[in-house]
């Protein structure tokens, strides 16, 4: 016949076990005791390990962010520097002459066509040749 779970259950409640002698239980519980010290070595070192990972990681990225920083400045100076050179040619160029302004004078440079003036020396030199002339 089989026995019912529920009866197993029962014969083994009531079965008394042996006692394990004083010496084999410390020996396991010694075992346990290192295997859970082993085991907080390996994460003490591993957490160590990560420690250093990390204070190094954060010295490069400081390293790294205080270049950022001077790069970024000397762009500032430049971008400045730029700015100041712009503004110069805007001045420059609201001091030159217009177009418009170019277009009225070549306007009367062409009406009064000077290339046709006579110059002071050929006045002087025309009276000159007229006074000997005359004589």
């Amino acid at each position: 016949m089989m026995e019912s779970d529920e009866q197993k259950l029962k014969k083994n409640f009531f079965k008394k076990e042996e006692p394990i002698p004083l010496n084999e239980d410390t020996a396991i519980l010694s075992r346990k005791l290192r295997i859970l010290e082993e085991r907080h070595h390996h994460f003490r070192n591993r957490i160590q390990v990560i420690d250093q990972n990390m204070i190094l990681n954060n010295k490069r990225q400081a390293i790294e962010m205080k270049a950022i920083r001077s790069d970024l400045s000397d762009l500032k100076k430049k971008i400045d520097d730029i700015n100041e050179k712009i503004e110069l040619l805007i001045k420059g160029l609201k001091e030159s002459a217009k177009k418009e302004d170019i277009d009225f004078l070549q306007k009367y440079i062409n009406l009064w066509e000077p290339m046709n003036f006579i110059t002071r020396k050929e006045v002087e030199r025309l009276i000159e040749e007229a006074k000997t002339d005359k004589t």
